[in-house]
């Protein structure tokens, strides 16, 4: 995971802010010196009696909701809407040992999947909450021993990590998990 796809919402209102920054400055009007040896000197004062029209105030208000409408799109297509995919296989850690693999077959928001443990069941990913339930084992003589649940999130596109908690014959038992996308 790189530095760029950890930070993309810091990045993302950093560009967004400094684009605001530099509209303000280059709307700035010019400053003007009676004296253009000075450093600071940009126009000298006129002293004819010309004078110019007012401007309206309509194009910079018109520039201003542009730029806020398309700071908002960016912000909303691209920092707020990322779609996490579960399916796939995925290489599963559990803190008490074990090390399977997930293949999750269905789409992004829901399906089944089966484990290198012979386990399958349904998932369901609702933004970057992910719910995966055992149902079924299907290695040869099977009483049902045990309910099982995983939560978790997404920490990224190719990762995730949460906890589990079931009911087996010994009783209850929990822990956590970790996943990354092969």
């Amino acid at each position: 995971m790189n530095f760029i796809s950890r930070h993309k919402k810091l990045i993302a209102l950093v560009a967004v802010f400094s684009f605001m920054y530099l509209v303000g400055i280059v709307n700035m009007p010019l400053q003007a010196n009676d004296d253009p040896q000075q450093p600071g000197a940009i126009e000298k004062v006129g002293t004819s009696g010309a004078t110019t029209a007012k401007k309206s105030p309509i194009i910079p208000i018109i520039i201003g909701v542009v730029v806020v409408g398309a700071i908002a799109a960016v912000l909303i297509l691209v920092v707020f809407k990322t779609k996490y995919d579960i399916v796939g296989s995925w290489a599963w850690t559990y803190d008490a040992g074990g090390t399977p693999v997930y293949t999750f077959v269905g789409d992004k928001a829901s399906g089944t999947y089966t484990n290198t443990n012979l386990e399958r069941g349904i998932y369901a990913v609702d933004g970057k909450d992910v719910t995966i339930t055992w149902e079924d084992y299907t290695g040869g003589f099977h009483i049902v021993m045990y309910s099982f649940v995983l939560t978790g999130k997404f920490d990224s596109k190719t990762t995730m990590s949460g906890s589990y908690s079931g009911v087996d014959w010994f009783g209850p038992f929990s822990g956590t998990w970790t996943a990354v996308k092969q």
